[in-house]
């Protein structure tokens, strides 16, 4: 995943940890990293679309932004 997987979009929540949604081959995780002690808390699946909600607007921007 850190070698080849590419980050879609990430945010920061509650100052504590950031979020990022990776995907490698057409499969997505959301990775979460703590911003307090710089390591990795979880590596996560996602495979439903409520967990896609805090990624939405950011997704949609960057898409627009490419055309």
């Amino acid at each position: 995943m850190w070698d080849k997987g590419v980050c879609h979009a990430s945010r920061i929540v509650e100052d504590r940890y950031i979020l990022c949604i990776y995907e490698l081959d057409g499969f997505f995780v959301e990775a979460i990293y703590s911003s307090r002690n710089k390591r990795v808390n979880a590596i996560v699946p996602i495979v439903s679309i409520p967990e896609w909600e805090g990624y939405v607007d950011q997704v949609l921007t960057n898409l627009l932004k490419l055309n």
